[in-house]
């Protein structure tokens, strides 16, 4: 199951078309590919091969590039607009902005913040506010099928 945020990003059907050809070429194995939802393709959803692709991606931050669906309108499209699965990565648009600023700091540029593994489990800094995307998803209308793929700690 290949995911949408590798270059090119697979936000067009054209793109997961070709990812699909470059597949079927090399890989010896079953496959499928994740189409990745934006704030203006959900008219795209309908257009999906169900065989093919096995869901939706939804990036609720902007960790992964250019993928950011952070408009309340798209994501009510988002969720109208199939009846697949919905595999969301649940990161807070406004932590992320924090974290980054935080890091920024203390590295002094984005290009001297070290790479290094995630650990299991981040706590909030004190000055941080608690996640907002709960109340997103309190707006959202109902889907038979969402996988979150990360969900913030509580406290």
């Amino acid at each position: 199951m290949d995911m949408p945020n590798t270059n090119p990003l697979t936000v067009t059907l054209d793109a997961l078309n070709s990812k699909f050809d470059l597949l079927n070429e090399k890989c010896i194995v079953n496959h499928s590919c994740y189409f990745g939802a934006t704030n203006d393709n959900y008219t795209e959803f309908d257009k999906l091969d169900k065989s093919r692709v096995c869901g939706i991606k939804l990036f609720m931050g902007s960790s992964t590039g250019n993928m950011l669906v952070d408009k309340m309108n798209s994501l009510l499209k988002i969720f109208n607009g199939t009846d697949m699965l919905i595999a969301a990565h649940c990161e807070d648009q406004e932590i992320i902005k924090a974290n980054i600023e935080i890091y920024k700091k203390k590295y002094k540029g984005t290009d001297d913040i070290p790479s290094m593994p995630t650990p299991v489990y981040v706590p909030f800094p004190p000055a941080m506010p608690l996640p907002s995307w709960p109340s997103v998803w309190q707006e959202l209308p109902e889907h038979d099928c969402i996988f979150c793929m990360y969900l913030p700690p509580k406290n």
